[in-house]
Formats: C-alpha cells, sequence, structure tokens
C-alpha cells in the first residue's frame, strides 16, 4: 500500500497525476466508443442479411441468423464491454480526485489550525 500525501504540493502532484490520467481515459474512451458503435453496426448489418437471406417461419430464420452472425454478434458485445470498463476506470479516477481534493482541504485546514506553514522536502 502506497503512503498517503503529507503535505499540499505532494496532494496537489497526485491531483496532477490523477487529472493526466482521467485525460487518457476519456480519449480512450472516445477510440472504444466508435469501435464499440462500429461493431454493433456491422453485426446489425450482418444479422439482416442473414435473416433476409434464409427461408421458413420468422423464427427459424430470426435463429439461423443468430447462429450465422454469432461471431460478430461477440466483437460487439465485447466492444461493448470495453467502454463499460473504460469508464468504470474513469468514475473511480474522478472518485480518487474528489477524496485528494478532500484531503488536501483537510490538511491545509490543519495547518491552518495550527498556524503551522508547511516545509516541503
Amino acid at each position: 500500500m502506497t503512503r498517503p500525501p503529507v503535505t499540499p504540493l505532494q496532494v496537489g502532484e497526485l491531483l496532477g497525476q490523477l487529472t493526466h490520467e482521467l485525460q487518457e481515459m476519456v480519449e480512450q474512451l472516445a477510440v472504444a466508443d466508435l469501435e464499440a458503435t462500429r461493431a454493433k453496426a456491422d453485426f446489425d448489418q450482418r444479422f439482416a442479411v442473414a435473416f433476409l437471406q434464409k427461408t421458413g417461419s420468422v423464427e427459424a430464420r430470426k435463429f439461423s441468423a443468430v447462429d450465422t452472425t454469432h461471431k460478430w454478434r461477440l466483437l460487439a458485445d465485447e466492444a461493448a464491454c470495453r467502454v463499460r470498463d473504460i469508464k468504470e476506470r474513469i468514475r473511480t479516477i474522478r472518485d480518487r480526485i474528489d477524496v485528494g481534493r478532500s484531503y488536501g482541504a483537510a490538511l491545509r485546514a490543519e495547518a491552518a489550525a495550527v498556524n503551522t506553514p508547511w516545509q516541503e522536502g
């Protein structure tokens, strides 16, 4: 377990790192969301073609199309899963930033209460 920062400067540095991580995750989310959108559209198109090419009852055509397009359905589902994972990481980083802000404020308030200037280093 890492030791928590003990000075406002260390808190600020940690918040800077978290902000950088957050920006990276937001950029990854944009890419993953586009990939998921394309994978879903690809699956939908392949399913429609497979459904229309089959004969028989609607249910039989549907089940056949599901079987034929299973690979593309998995690809679309996996892409959506990546999007959810990145969103959860973003929420976690935001929570850590909120905790860091509160922690930094508590450190500053404690220092002000005892009238202690911070000595970094």
